[in-house]
């Protein structure tokens, strides 16, 4: 059985992952991810194509790779994964994890991301799975095991038409967060490359228009999957539908407040209320063992930047200033319009 969860980056997810990973559902992170070494970073724990040294395939990799129908197409693409380039882009991506340690040295920082976008140029960085004909069929071969699997996709991770043809075969479950705390958590993390480092004492200056271009993005996003999971074609039939919901929607809000050994019952429990719960299993009262530690201790937006009032101002003179309280699908009841 296979559920897609569809997420953006700075939504809270990697703790959504380790929340329904503790519900015995087996977790795909990022497999689409186009930059392949990506998923050697440290992260969610989960399913994934390569091993912790980039471009080499993990066990589930290989186990994907073996299958016929992905054996025949994997040639075009397997051809770029020659030692030789692979070797020199390792090392670049080591010496560039390196320098990126070094977070007082600007340098350094600088250098790291020099490095990490070389070996990307150099080495066979592309995702072999993400090619539209390998990625519906890893959901297949998922989708006919027995047990529960939960594969997440983020936005331009696949072409647009897999990406529909994926979320109309199979369940959703719809991640979202308030826009403008994702949009901050990502300038911050942006301009510091930081990873699990507590930023709360640092406060960025945003752009509006960079807001609203987001805002529109990452709500075109969620809004063209959700339609996709409701669109009346069904280019297959698979066991996971029938009487089950095409799509859920988890608030990150709804359960992020609560204790860390809480919050696995909580998300259960909304997707309980929302017919899910029949494919994750109840998790123990103690919950997953890892902690949802915020980088951002501010709860207020507004207390994370050095521009606040210029940001509502702005929003106001163009009749958009509900952004800074909505989520990516609450955009069309607000009536603010997605293109220009």
């Amino acid at each position: 059985m296979l559920i897609l969860s569809i997420a953006a980056p700075r939504t809270g997810s990697s703790r959504f992952c380790q929340l329904l990973q503790s519900m015995q559902s087996g977790f795909l992170c990022e497999p689409f991810h186009p930059q392949a070494f990506i998923h050697c970073a440290k992260g969610p724990k989960g399913l994934r194509f390569y091993d912790k040294s980039p471009y080499i395939l993990s066990d589930f990799g290989r186990e994907m790779a073996a299958d016929p129908l992905i054996k025949e197409i994997l040639p075009t693409r397997a051809l770029r994964m020659q030692a030789a380039p692979r070797r020199t882009a390792s090392y670049l991506h080591r010496i560039s994890q390196r320098l990126k340690k070094k977070e007082s040295l600007k340098p350094a920082r600088l250098l790291s991301v020099l490095l990490e976008n070389a070996g990307t140029t150099i080495g066979p960085a592309y995702n072999i799975f993400r090619e539209p004909r390998i990625a519906k069929r890893v959901c297949e071969l998922l989708d006919a095991t027995e047990e529960a699997y939960t594969l997440e996709l983020f936005p331009n991770h696949l072409a647009p038409e897999c990406h529909d043809v994926l979320c109309r075969t199979y369940p959703l479950i719809l991640h979202q967060r308030k826009l403008i705390d994702s949009y901050i958590s990502l300038m911050k993390t942006n301009s510091r490359r930081w990873s699990g480092v507590n930023t709360t004492g640092y406060r960025v200056r945003i752009c509006p228009e960079s807001f609203v271009t987001y805002c529109r993005s990452i709500s075109g996003y969620y809004l063209r999957s959700l339609q996709a999971a409701n669109d009346p074609r069904e280019p297959c039939a698979t066991p996971t539908q029938g009487s089950q919901p095409r799509s859920c929607v988890i608030n990150y809000e709804d359960w992020c407040d609560h204790p860390n050994h809480e919050q696995g019952a909580r998300v259960y429990q909304l997707l309980e209320q929302k017919g899910f719960s029949h494919v994750f299993q109840k998790p123990e009262a103690a919950g997953s063992s890892d902690a949802l530690n915020r980088q951002d201790q501010a709860s207020d937006w507004a207390h994370k930047v050095t521009n606040a009032a210029e940001v509502m101002d702005a929003l106001k003179q163009r009749s958009l200033q509900q952004l800074l309280d909505a989520r990516p699908l609450e955009i069309p009841a607000l009536g603010i319009p997605l293109h220009h």
